[in-house]
């Protein structure tokens, strides 16, 4: 695997689009980031939702938190053209305590857009933090 920037033109840079989108609950501009045909895959509940559906997550997902982020970003493209990426998904409850779970993502861009996303992610290991500016526990720091 090849590590990737967001440089312009690359095919990966929809990947930030679309967290930045989702981290500041713009649902249409993240939904803009992706095919109409897209499924969208939790290994929490082993179900591929369409587009339609995973927006609903995502606005619910938006309401729960004060403040969302995707930290300490790590991604690579594959020899067979998607990318893993690995981050820190954060959120503030509306208590302040922020929060953060590691993921691990298989993502599918065809066309510039996202086609797929096979989400892996411990919803019951939620780990506090101090600063959206964390790194992920255990990995080395980013260079």
């Amino acid at each position: 695997m090849e590590t990737t920037s967001s440089a312009a033109g690359d095919e990966g840079a929809v990947i930030d689009r679309f967290y930045a989108a989702l981290t500041a609950g713009d649902i249409e501009a993240a939904r803009a980031c992706c095919a109409a045909e897209a499924l969208f895959w939790h290994c929490f509940d082993g179900v591929a939702q369409d587009l339609a559906t995973a927006s609903q997550g995502w606005a619910a997902l938006k309401g729960a938190f004060a403040e969302l982020a995707a930290a300490d970003v790590r991604r690579a493209r594959t020899d067979a053209g998607s990318y893993v990426q690995r981050h820190l998904f954060m959120g503030r409850k509306p208590s302040g305590e922020l929060v953060g779970w590691p993921v691990c993502l298989m993502v599918e861009v065809r066309n510039g857009l996202i086609w797929r996303i096979d989400e892996y992610i411990d919803r019951a290991g939620a780990l506090a933090f101090s600063s959206t500016e964390a790194a992920t526990p255990g990995l080395a720091p980013l260079a």
